[in-house]
């Protein structure tokens, strides 16, 4: 039921589990094709419509980045 005065919906909507679902499966490693299946959103632009992004993904990304490269770095010596 939308809210009158804010013109937003009070209540859960399937929309908000399928973001939660995109979100989820991103944070848990499962590769993007397999996430786009699960979800049925059929090109990568819907599936990142879904997947919001944040300062803390971007910035666990970018610690993972760095650790894989300085591993890499590592084994080369």
């Amino acid at each position: 039921m939308r809210d009158p005065k804010t013109r937003r919906f009070k209540e859960l909507r399937i929309h908000d589990c399928r973001c939660s679902a995109a979100i989820n499966l991103v944070d848990a490693g499962v590769p993007q094709d397999a996430a786009k299946k699960i979800g049925a959103w059929k090109t990568d632009a819907m599936f990142s419509r879904y997947n919001a992004v944040d300062k803390n993904r971007i910035r666990e990304a970018m610690e993972k980045s760095g650790q894989y490269v300085a591993e890499r770095i590592k084994q080369a010596k």
